[in-house]
Formats: structure tokens, C-alpha cells, sequence
């Protein structure tokens, strides 16, 4: 048995760079996919991130999807708790952006340098879309509970499309920044710019409301 101690330090560094840290599962600002043991292969690292990434799109779909329950129910608890998910957009946005940087950017090629910055861009659209609707909708969705003003059956309808797009756009906006990914594996193409701003329709799409007065 004695022969096998001075294999045991070895084998424990080894099961910590294999195995995972484990992740609250009730936190879901906690990074999943963040691997720091991966950063010595790119594009492994940057799969990572870019999973990292499409977590903050299910969060973000969450918000819309709470911002329209606390609209249908006049629920001011409801408010809070949909505002409350943009600090979990912004904390996994640091935790991916802090990832990134800590990368060797002698190690990366071309491609990694393409991916890595529309990793950041991507990230920071959604990051900047979740603080427009905690920021501009959450209270005037408050104000209006608040008051007990009710939306109209049409009102209330014109928000739901709304909502309903920018969830789309979310949606497709992942999709192209997915499909990007794998097109730089192969070779690269023009990406079609005006796709990959899909989801950063949210700010202009709050101010026509608010101008008509709907929110």
C-alpha cells in the first residue's frame, strides 16, 4: 500500500482538473460552463463561454416572460422578482467576461479573436437589454400596480406582441451567434450585421411605447 502515497497528491491535482467545481443549482447566476482548467485550449474555452452566453438568453427570456406574468396578475412581488434577474445578467456577464480576458491572446488564432469578440459583443447586448427592462419597464409596470391602473384588453395585447418579439429576436439573435461559431470552424464568412443586432431592438421598441403612451 505504501507504494501507492506518493501517487496520491498527483491523482488529487488530477480529479481537481477533471471534475468540475460544483454549482448551486438554486444560483443561477452561477457559472456552469466556465472550465478554468480549458483555457489552454481555445477553442475549447471559448465553446464554454459561448454555452456560458446562451444561458444569459434563457435568463433574459425569463425576465420577458416575468415581465408580462406581472403585468397579467398586477402583482408588485412578481415586479421584483423579474427585476431582480438582471443581476443574474450581470453577473454571469462578468463571470464570462472575466473568463475571456484571462485567456492568452498569444495562444488565440484568427478565429479565436473573431469568436472572442462576438462572445463579448453577444454578451454585452443581452447584459444591456436585461438593464433596459429592469430599468425603464419594471417601474413603470410598478407605478402602474401601484396607482391601480389597469391596461386596456388592447393595451394589454400590443404588450404581449411586443414582449412576444423580443423573445423572437432573442431567440434568433442565439441562433446566428450559434451558427457563427461553427461557420469560424470551417471558414470564415461575412456575417450578416443587421441578424446579429436582432436582440438590441429592446430600447427602441420601450420608447415607442412609452411616446404612445402604452407603458
Amino acid at each position: 500500500m505504501l507504494l501507492f502515497f506518493p501517487l496520491l497528491k498527483p491523482f488529487a491535482h488530477l480529479l481537481v482538473r477533471l471534475v468540475p467545481a460544483r454549482v448551486d443549482v438554486a444560483d443561477p447566476s452561477q457559472p456552469i460552463y466556465l472550465d478554468w482548467a480549458a483555457r489552454e485550449t481555445p477553442s475549447v474555452a471559448l465553446a464554454g463561454a459561448a454555452r456560458e452566453a446562451l444561458r444569459m438568453v434563457d435568463v433574459f427570456e425569463t425576465m420577458l416572460r416575468g415581465t408580462l406574468d406581472s403585468l397579467n396578475r398586477g402583482d408588485r412581488k412578481r415586479v421584483t422578482e423579474t427585476a431582480r434577474m438582471d443581476s443574474v445578467l450581470d453577473r454571469l456577464d462578468t463571470a464570462i467576461k472575466e473568463y475571456l480576458t484571462s485567456l492568452d491572446t498569444d495562444a488565440l488564432d484568427d478565429t479565436d479573436h473573431r469568436r472572442l469578440s462576438e462572445i463579448l459583443a453577444f454578451t454585452t447586448n443581452l447584459e444591456h437589454a436585461g438593464d433596459i427592462v429592469e430599468k425603464s419597464l419594471m417601474p413603470l409596470a410598478a407605478k402602474r400596480i401601484k396607482r391601480g391602473i389597469s391596461f386596456s384588453e388592447g393595451s394589454r395585447e400590443e404588450i404581449r406582441e411586443m414582449l412576444d418579439r423580443l423573445t423572437s429576436n432573442a431567440r434568433a439573435a442565439a441562433a446566428v451567434f450559434m451558427t457563427e461559431g461553427i461557420t469560424h470552424r470551417r471558414g470564415p464568412r461575412a456575417a450578416d450585421s443587421e441578424e446579429r443586432r436582432r436582440a438590441v431592438g429592446t430600447e427602441d421598441q420601450f420608447r415607442h411605447h412609452r411616446r404612445a403612451g402604452r407603458l
